[in-house]
């Protein structure tokens, strides 16, 4: 059904199954595997990914988990039309922060910036959206949270902080923080799959 690069594993068991998506990058790729595995029955959703952080403290390798999306710079979200909003699902957050806190992650939540302007994060949105409250900005969340709630499915993101974007750019794939978080997310998913 999808190339190569996106690729889908399911694994049934007596209680339902579990499914692991790889999506494509941005919200439109992800909101079409997302309606394709809610129409296969998924019922809950838990996004694994990365995202710029937009205060020092949340560094490369904390784990932030977007609760409310406060700008939506990216165009997936208006064909879903609802009032509010995009919002995450209270249960299925605090679900996957009790797990994430037994393999100790850095966790923060809060209200979030999504975009689909790659590169177009300038330093004037981010010193303006960091001084509202704003934790960081990724590519999918708003449109995650906004079609889980039309489709009434649940869904929680949960993203390690690959940059960091406060005073200039603080990359981070490569070091241990960041492998530790990532480590941290992929055995949080899996714990809440299993349970």
């Amino acid at each position: 059904m999808f190339e190569d690069a996106y690729w889908l594993r399911t694994v049934d068991t007596d209680s339902g199954g579990a499914t692991v998506a790889f999506a494509p990058l941005g919200a439109p790729g992800t909101i079409m595997m997302m309606e394709d595995l809610i129409a296969c029955g998924a019922k809950a959703i838990v996004g694994v990914g990365a995202a710029g952080a937009l205060n020092p403290l949340h560094p490369v390798g904390n784990i932030l988990i977007p609760e409310r999306c406060v700008v939506i710079d990216e165009g997936t979200s208006a064909h879903y039309p609802l009032s509010g909003q995009p919002s995450v699902d209270t249960g299925l957050r605090q679900e996957l922060i009790s797990i994430l806190g037994l393999h100790g992650a850095r966790i923060a939540t809060g209200k979030w910036w999504t975009t689909d302007g790659f590169y177009r994060e300038m330093s004037g949105d981010i010193t303006r959206h960091a001084k509202s409250g704003i934790l960081g900005i990724d590519m999918e969340t708003s449109a995650m949270y906004r079609v889980a709630q039309y489709r009434g499915v649940t869904a929680c993101n949960m993203l390690v902080v690959s940059d960091g974007l406060w005073d200039g750019w603080h990359y981070g794939p490569g070091s241990n923080e960041f492998q530790n978080g990532v480590e941290a997310m992929l055995a949080t998913a899996i714990g809440w799959a299993s349970a």
